[in-house]
């Protein structure tokens, strides 16, 4: 639902750079498209929500995963080295929950597009993510069904439909 009113860690701190914990390769610049991409880090202090994230970006195939952050300090140094087009933002997180981290995001990378996500689907966490300057709003456990559709609005001059279906 829309809103209406240099370095960091990775899923594991051992993991190599260009790469997400070993669940997916570092992506391919394809010599078809690679500029299409959208470039996509996720914030989220769950390991079972980035990697659910991760496995449901992974079937976008104009989705190009950069990073995952724990915090939304963590988030912001990737965002500063990694430059996406999108992060994925959870609520709720230690050091800086994603309202302070997008309010930073927004001052320092306004081009950056934000998705929050929560457990926490109140109308007050509605407006608060708003008020913070996030683009959109989806409640985790609708994620699967409203993400892809959230992003190809974001992003409507690109196509992000499931593989092999249409966008």
């Amino acid at each position: 639902m829309k809103p209406d009113t240099t370095s960091g860690a990775l899923l594991g701190s051992r993991s190599p750079p260009d790469t997400i914990a070993g669940l997916i390769a570092p992506a391919q610049d394809a010599a078809a498209g690679a500029h299409e991409r959208i470039r996509t880090l996720i914030a989220d202090d769950s390991a079972v929500c980035r990697r659910a994230a991760l496995l449901l970006l992974a079937k976008l195939p104009q989705v190009e995963m950069v990073g995952a952050a724990e915090d939304g300090v963590d988030a912001l140094a990737l965002v500063a080295s990694t430059r996406p087009d999108l992060v994925l933002m959870d609520l709720q997180m230690p050091r800086l929950d994603g309202l302070q981290a997008t309010r930073k995001i927004r001052a320092g990378f306004p081009g950056v597009r934000v998705i929050m996500t929560t457990f926490n689907d109140s109308e007050e966490s509605k407006a608060a993510s708003a008020a913070s300057g996030v683009d959109w709003f989806i409640p985790k456990e609708c994620l699967r069904d409203e993400l892809p559709g959230a992003i190809a609005q974001l992003f409507s001059g690109r196509a992000v439909g499931a593989e092999g279906e249409p966008s």
